[in-house]
């Protein structure tokens, strides 16, 4: 954090994804925007797989040029048939691809980001089919250009190293796609499953064929902070356009921008849920909250309403993180009466936070400062307040006035106070202990 005034900067990476998103494009779109594909070389050849050709060209959509990424499978060339590929790799399970993973010698980010690609896809796969997430047959997606695509793009994350990754809305065609399991609805339901339960928005167009993968899904699951957004206003650093294979009315291109924004370091985007309750009993309602408290949603609350003939009534309202938003769902329906949700994804401004610890003569007390732009907001809380204050048994006002005081650098008429550095707290003042009520007339931040 700067000094007043200052603003945080953040490198967010977005994925326009107009015509959905598949794997091969997400690799394309990030070599396009700036990822040497050498680093998607050297991590694939981390793996303990081969028999396969990598390929990066120049082609046109629409009158828009874009990087295509192809992945080549040389055994399948060899044996002169596509189909015995096909067969090898219907044998590809979940245990399989963890087996991989856990040989190869890649880093553990970009390991940890594959494996949860994986789980993703097998975690949807397993609930369409009924069987276990390990005995998953991947099919199209345990092929090995799945295999190679996730990886890469794992790893094309791990080298731009963005603050945040957000999704537009995702795009997607209609009628039906043919694969392992013979001729099936667009989207499939892999892909649906895996969009439901990370509430990404789809948006239904005319176009005819299948534009969001199972592994883009999977992809955009495991790697979206945001969906739905639009793209942050900022400096932008880069963009790269990924081609997808089929032709459509439209350019078939994923859109990966690389922004350098102040705004969205104090911005953000939230889940909504409501629900109204009028048949619950006080002992409840409160039990609810402390739950939905206990799971990390603390923004929670209830407000008084009239509901259908007059009856008296709250409006629950719970306020949580996207990837949240199934979680909270649940334990509303759990404690609550409530048979009904409403949920709405919303955009807000929350002002960049820090807590600094300052010394009073009446004891530390941490300080919750809050910055946008050139606005500075500070506030002691007030547990420590209150515990300063019973302790030496004065009034609330006068812990806080000291508190604010020591913060803004004025010293106080009961003695000289200032912020307790850094390496005090940690024990490690090379000046020796300080006895209480000793104080130095500096002001240094902690």
């Amino acid at each position: 954090m700067g000094e007043k005034g200052e603003r945080d900067f953040l490198k967010v990476l977005y994925f326009d994804c107009v015509s959905g998103i598949s794997g091969d494009m997400t690799v394309a779109a990030l070599t396009d925007l700036g990822v040497p594909p050498e680093v998607v070389r050297q991590a694939l050849a981390a793996l303990p797989v081969d028999g396969y050709e990598l390929g990066w060209g120049k082609t046109v959509k629409n009158g828009i040029q874009a990087t295509a990424f192809t992945v080549t499978d040389t055994r399948a060339a060899r044996r002169g048939t596509a189909d015995g590929a096909s067969a090898h790799q219907a044998h590809c399970s979940m245990n399989d691809i963890e087996a991989i993973l856990h040989l190869s010698s890649l880093t553990p980010p970009v390991r940890q980001t594959a494996l949860t690609v994986f789980r993703i896809i097998a975690e949807a796969e397993a609930k369409i089919h009924g069987v276990p997430v390990g005995e998953v047959h991947f099919h199209e997606v345990g092929a090995i250009d799945s295999i190679v695509d996730i990886v890469a793009a794992a790893q094309c994350i791990d080298h731009l190293a963005p603050d945040r990754i957000v999704f537009s809305q995702l795009r997607e065609g209609q009628g039906t796609v043919r694969t392992q399991h013979g001729i099936l609805p667009v989207p499939t339901p892999a892909t649906l499953a895996i969009l439901q339960a990370c509430g990404a928005p789809i948006a239904f167009t005319d176009a005819v064929g299948e534009m969001i993968t199972p592994t883009g899904a999977g992809l955009a699951a495991a790697l979206g902070e945001t969906f739905g957004a639009p793209c942050p206003a900022g400096r932008v650093l880069s963009v790269g356009y990924g081609a997808g294979q089929k032709d459509f009315d439209h350019p078939n291109i994923l859109r990966a921008v690389l922004v350098d924004t102040e705004e969205d370091a104090t911005r953000d985007t939230v889940c909504v849920l409501e629900a109204t309750l009028d048949d619950c009993t006080g002992e409840t309602l409160g039990h609810a909250l402390e739950v939905l408290r206990d799971n990390d949603m603390p923004e929670c609350y209830f407000t008084p309403i009239t509901m259908k003939k007059g009856r008296p009534g709250v409006l629950l309202t719970v306020l949580c993180p996207p990837d949240m938003e199934s979680r909270a769902a649940e334990l509303i329906f759990r404690h609550t009466t409530t048979i009904g949700l409403r949920r709405s994804l919303v955009g807000r401004y929350v002002m960049a936070r820090e807590l600094v610890t300052v010394r009073t003569p009446y004891g530390e007390v941490p300080m919750k400062v809050s910055r946008i732009g050139d606005i500075t907001q500070v506030k002691p809380e007030f547990e420590a307040v209150r515990d300063c204050a019973r302790k030496v048994g004065v009034p609330l006002d006068t812990v806080r006035r000291a508190a604010l005081a020591v913060f803004d650098g004025v010293p106080e008429t009961q003695g000289y106070i200032r912020l307790l550095r850094k390496d005090e707290k940690e024990g490690k003042d090379d000046g020796g202990s300080k006895h209480e009520g000793e104080f130095d007339e500096t002001t240094e931040r902690a």
